[in-house]
């Protein structure tokens, strides 16, 4: 039997209510689209639980967690839900799954919320807090039933994004401090924000893996806090190009895409290119900087002229120290 689940977002949405409805009978509110930090609202002893649903084919990471956690924390999250459930179809990093671990070893008044991966048409626990009000297939008293039938497939519709390519002329410019610092000032402006390591050191899989327990890929992330109280923060992602490449139709939400390109013009992808509203090169304002990079910036800009004619170029100068003018 067929248990695959759709790849469309809304589409999985639509699936995991059904699971949701058919499985355990909850009663579960899908509200408008767009709306405040999650996508179902499931009704069940006259409690309201929230439910994100991410439909990655690569595990949520850690900071999506985390931003869960910090929505449930909300005033307003607190009066209208009991608990919140993130349910994903491709399951979790291993950081993410300890983060809600240790906060409520830590904090008994951290939210409640759990983590489940749709699996074989039905839920499956990757951590379920210790408060929580699910009950299980085995635990249930319904009838049983035939699981969920998959929606079927189709393309999503992207909004509108953006995308930043930042090339190199030569080492030690700060090709890769310039994307993690872009990507921070767009998440601080409440966006969240994709970062493509697309060069072959994966500095930026390093960067934000620096401080983790457990490293694997999918913990490279960033929650970042908002700035105002009563906002939930957002989330910057660490993924390579194929990861991007299979999941970008999965992000809808995702305005913003900041490519660490490859020093080699030529290993960059040329359909990424063209995709490519603003490129920047990063360079150095010195004599050195300016004479023996000049041309070198020059051809680069000439390179991504031919393949794409509509972006907008930028040199950006870097490491500039005022009281050394």
């Amino acid at each position: 039997m067929d248990f695959s689940s759709p790849h469309d977002p809304y589409e999985f949405e639509n699936y995991v209510k059904d699971l949701l409805e058919k499985n355990y009978t909850y009663e579960v509110i899908k509200p408008p689209k767009g709306t405040f930090g999650y996508d179902l609202e499931i009704i069940r002893d006259g409690k309201s639980i929230a439910a994100q649903i991410k439909n990655y084919k690569r595990p949520v990471n850690l900071a999506e967690v985390e931003r869960f956690i910090d929505f449930m924390g909300l005033h307003r999250a607190e009066r209208q839900f009991s608990e919140g459930w993130l349910i994903s179809s491709s399951g979790f990093g291993k950081a993410a799954v300890e983060q809600p671990k240790s906060e409520s070893r830590e904090n008994p008044r951290v939210p409640v919320v759990s983590l489940g991966t749709v699996f074989l048409g039905d839920i499956r626990w990757d951590y379920l807090h210790p408060k929580s009000s699910f009950q299980s297939l085995e635990e249930s008293s319904r009838k049983t039933i035939s699981p969920v039938s998959p929606l079927e497939n189709h393309q999503s519709n992207n909004h509108k994004r953006y995308y930043f390519g930042i090339f190199t002329n030569k080492g030690g410019t700060g090709k890769t401090t310039v994307a993690a610092h872009l990507a921070g000032a767009f998440a601080l402006m409440h966006y969240d924000v994709i970062l493509l390591d697309i060069d072959p050191q994966r500095n930026l899989k390093k960067l934000f893996q620096d401080d983790l327990i457990f490293q694997d890929d999918s913990s490279a992330s960033l929650f970042v806090p908002s700035l105002r109280r009563g906002q939930i923060g957002n989330v910057i992602s660490i993924l390579n190009d194929k990861e991007w490449e299979n999941d970008k139709n999965n992000h809808d939400d995702i305005k913003i895409v900041i490519c660490d390109c490859n020093p080699t013009f030529e290993e960059n992808s040329k359909d990424l290119i063209k995709e490519f509203d603003y490129c920047v090169i990063p360079t150095t304002l010195n004599p050195l900087g300016i004479a023996k990079n000049s041309d070198v910036i020059k051809r680069t800009f000439e390179k991504i002229r031919t393949e794409n004619s509509e972006t907008q170029m930028h040199v950006l100068i870097n490491h500039y120290i005022e009281h050394k003018r």
